[in-house]
């Protein structure tokens, strides 16, 4: 194939795009996704002359008929079929009916063609141990993506457009336009398959494509795809930037409750972990501006594994709604995740979780000891063991969570006051009340165990026998 001055120079800037974003490297195996249409077959000639100049190691081909075009799509399988034929590529095809999965999934065609191409393309990169998957998206499918984004309401990271590479998916072809591609094909004496779908506007990117761009191009701006391109790179540096700010607090102001920390799989391509409890410290949260607590709110919804997809600025606007809400408010999100404000975190958690905490008072045991007292002996205490008086207790101890009618005494020459307000004085968060362990006589807390003794029942020096209490995990057993 001999290569033209315009050949080479388009060789060579796809090259140099590709080199800028590190999209290929010499042992890549990558998986071209080849529809038979122009862009399609660009990228497979882009990636064939990458691999006879050893700038790649292998291709593979993969191609799928989503049976919506009859004799059409059979005729585009056969020509990607004789394509791979003609220069030795193994080609993987798939048939799917995309009608029937966009019924049974309840997704558009296009959501559901996306969701098998994807599904496809990684099966087969799997089983040729490839590196990566190479999908033919230009410069002016990211113009269109850009503004779509902008008119249905995107976020910044939506506005940036569609990036060279994410994860194992590259485009090569993001820099270079419609008209390139096909003035490169053209040379290599190719006839290409034309989906005749993409002239009809019954699709909003078809509408977008045929109608609005070419009007918005003649009236307003003739370098419209420049324009917003560029606008999305510049985007895309904002949204960079506010992604490092939000990780930085996350990682000084946020932590798991819990060092056993659940975790399970739950994107469609199993790289993302649910943790099940995040904290967030409420204090610092609300003193920042509101473009980086939008993007700290991001962060840590998708670090407990909802995807970004269904997270909308309606749920972030909800979440900066909660952060100055009163303690106990809560805020359900997608992937049944809720969101809840307490005294001192933002809380993000599983919902019903609350079982499990109470399963947790149901593995500790308690233990009575009792001795004589000698004045002025040191009390031996730790966070699980407490002395008591035992002169003043009358009836039996028992080891429970709250109950109507608690009450404890916080002061020495004050009387009991309401254990609902004890709670309250002490910020503890409404929803941990019902799971917080108590050593209780009657309605008399002695315990509030993990943060104080009643004044009540404490060790003085009239104290003449000590009750020794202590909880030792392994069940429920009450009594004195």
């Amino acid at each position: 194939m001999s290569e033209s001055t315009s050949y080479a120079s388009f060789i060579n800037k796809v090259t140099a795009y590709a080199e800028k974003h590190q999209l290929i490297k010499k042992e890549s195996h990558i998986v071209v996704g080849l529809s038979g249409g122009v862009d399609s077959v660009c990228l497979f000639f882009v990636c064939m002359n990458w691999m006879q100049r050893k700038k790649i190691k292998n291709v593979s081909v993969v191609h799928i008929n989503h049976m919506l075009r009859g004799q059409d799509a059979i005729e585009d399988k056969q020509f990607v079929m004789g394509l791979c034929h003609k220069y030795n590529v193994a080609c993987h095809w798939f048939d799917e009916n995309i009608k029937d999965i966009s019924k049974r999934e309840k997704l558009s065609l296009e959501e559901a063609g996306r969701k098998v191409r994807y599904e496809k393309f990684l099966e087969v990169l799997k089983k040729v141990e490839g590196t990566q998957i190479a999908v033919a998206h230009h410069k002016n499918d990211n113009e269109e993506t850009i503004l779509l984004n902008l008119l249905r309401g995107g976020t910044v990271k939506g506005l940036r457009g569609i990036q060279a590479k994410r994860g194992n998916i590259i485009r090569p072809l993001l820099c270079v336009e419609k008209e390139e591609i096909e003035a490169f094909v053209k040379q290599l004496d190719i006839v290409w398959k034309e989906d005749y779908t993409n002239k009809e506007d019954i699709y909003t990117r078809n509408k977008l494509r045929l109608n609005i761009l070419p009007m918005l191009k003649k009236e307003i701006n003739p370098n419209l795809t420049d324009t917003l391109v560029e606008n999305g790179q510049l985007l895309g540096e904002i949204h960079d930037f506010l992604t490092k700010l939000a990780k930085e607090f996350l990682e000084k102001y946020s932590h798991y409750k819990s060092d056993n920390i659940e975790q399970r799989k739950v994107s469609e391509n199993n790289s993302t972990y649910r943790n099940s409890v995040l904290e967030i410290d409420l204090a610092p949260l609300k003193e920042l501006d509101v473009a980086v607590a939008r993007y700290v709110l991001l962060e840590s919804l998708e670090q407990i594994g909802a995807g970004r997809k269904d997270i909308t600025k309606k749920h972030i606007d909800s979440l900066l709604h909660l952060i100055s809400s009163q303690v106990g408010k809560k805020v359900d999100l997608p992937y049944h995740i809720e969101a809840k404000v307490s005294y001192q975190s933002l809380i993000f958690k599983e919902k019903g979780k609350e079982q499990e905490k109470i399963s947790e008072t149901k593995k500790f045991e308690m233990k009575c000891s009792i001795f004589p007292y000698e004045v002025g002996k040191k009390i031996q205490e730790s966070t699980y063991t407490k002395w008591f008086d035992y002169d003043t207790i009358n009836g039996a101890i028992t080891l429970r969570t709250r109950q109507k009618g608690d009450m404890i005494q916080v002061l020495k020459n004050h009387g009991e006051k309401k254990l609902k307000d004890f709670f309250i004085n002490e910020k503890i968060p409404k929803e941990e009340r019902d799971h917080i362990l108590l050593v209780a006589n009657g309605n008399s807390i002695l315990w509030v165990v993990g943060h104080r003794l009643s004044e009540a029942y404490k060790v003085s020096q009239h104290t003449k026998t000590i009750l020794q209490i202590e909880l030792i995990e392994g069940g429920n057993k009450n009594g004195r």
